[in-house]
C-alpha cells in the first residue's frame, strides 16, 4: 500500500511539473502591438443647452500580429478609420475601414517582406502608433 501511494504521489507531482513547465511556453508567434496616441483624445465633458452632461470616452486601438494576419481593435469610436504600415525597407499597406457597431478588422500582410514595421492607425480626431516585427516562415526570435 505505501508504494501505490508514493508511486501515485510521484505520478501527480510529475504531471503537475510538467502542466507548469507547458504554461510557461510560447503557444503562438502572435504578437500583442501596444499603441501611443499622438496629440490631442481626452475624456471631455459637452454640455447641450438643456444643461444635460455627457462623458465622451476616449477611443482605444489594440492590435495583435500574427503571421500574415494583423488585427485592430478599435472601440469607443464610430466612423472611418486609415491604417497606413511602413516598413524600414520600404514596404508599405494602406488600408481603410469604417466602425458602425464593433471595430474589429483585419490587414492581409502577406505582401509584405519580414521585419520590423510601424502602424499608424488614423481616426477623425486621434492618431495612435504602434510597431510590430513580420516573422517568415521558420523564423523565430
Amino acid at each position: 500500500m505505501k508504494k501505490a501511494f508514493t508511486f501515485v504521489l510521484t505520478l501527480i507531482s510529475s504531471m503537475c511539473l510538467l502542466n507548469v513547465v507547458a504554461v510557461e511556453k510560447p503557444t503562438d508567434e502572435s504578437d500583442k502591438i501596444f499603441f501611443s496616441q499622438e496629440g490631442g483624445g481626452t475624456t471631455r465633458i459637452e454640455s447641450t443647452p438643456m444643461m444635460r452632461l455627457f462623458a465622451v470616452a476616449t477611443p482605444t486601438v489594440a492590435g495583435e500580429c500574427s503571421g500574415d494576419v494583423l488585427t485592430l481593435d478599435v472601440q469607443n469610436y464610430v466612423g472611418d478609420v486609415w491604417v497606413e504600415i511602413i516598413g524600414n525597407n520600404g514596404d508599405v499597406v494602406v488600408t481603410s475601414f469604417s466602425v458602425v457597431d464593433m471595430g474589429f478588422n483585419v490587414v492581409n500582410l502577406s505582401t509584405l517582406q519580414p521585419g520590423k514595421y510601424t502602424v499608424k492607425i488614423m481616426l477623425e480626431s486621434n492618431i495612435f502608433v504602434g510597431e510590430f516585427k513580420k516573422r517568415g516562415y521558420g523564423y523565430y526570435k
